[in-house]
């Protein structure tokens, strides 16, 4: 009705609709589901480009993929991670990340609520996504509108490290909107989800 054709994704390996259990999410996986619904809005609505709404650790390689693929014409970041190292820190009340790059390793872990292998460790470090310098790196290299929308009190999520980011930011199309009052799982509050 507004002119703007929408769709709405369920990562594999992720809750929701699409095929695969959750505990073999992976960063890499994720990606390559942009990727698939970008391809998608390609061939079903033949646009050249498209906008990106991803929340919580999606966020994060959202803005990766930005960096690579010129489809994405502009960038809704709901509070997304920016530093998984510190986000897992807050969790654990140990750096997990640093754990593992020494050798540690678990069968599974809760990742920001969801159960799944280590190796989605593996994945972040792998694709340099694990602290706030590799999103800062990112973010310059984007000339497109981002739009952050972070939870004043997320605890998973610094809103100070979001701040620095928009502060950093070459591009003077990046804004940030803060929800007072809520949490990392905005949807779970309705009167704050409804202010979203």
């Amino acid at each position: 009705s507004n002119g703007f054709n929408v769709i709405r994704y369920d990562n594999t390996c992720h809750l929701g609709e699409s095929d695969g259990d959750m505990v073999e999410s992976d960063p890499l996986k994720m990606e390559e589901d942009l990727v698939a619904a970008l391809d998608f809005m390609g061939r079903i609505f033949n646009c050249e480009h498209c906008g990106v709404i991803a929340s919580s650790v999606l966020g994060r390689i959202a803005i990766r993929l930005a960096t690579k693929d010129s489809r994405i014409a502009f960038l809704v970041n709901l509070v997304g991670v920016v530093d998984f190292q510190k986000s897992l820190k807050s969790i654990y009340q140990e750096d997990i990340v640093e754990e593992y790059r020494r050798g540690k390793r678990w069968k599974t872990l809760d990742i920001l609520g969801y159960e799944v292998k280590d190796s989605f460790l593996h994945g972040i470090i792998k694709n340099g996504l694990t602290t706030l310098n590799g999103t800062l790196e990112d973010i310059q290299k984007l000339s497109i509108p981002i739009v952050f929308i972070a939870a004043e009190k997320d605890v998973w999520v610094s809103l100070e490290d979001i701040k620095k980011i928009q502060r950093s930011s070459l591009n003077c199309l990046t804004e940030l909107y803060v929800v007072p009052g809520a949490l990392h799982q905005i949807r779970e509050n309705p009167r704050r989800a409804k202010h979203v």
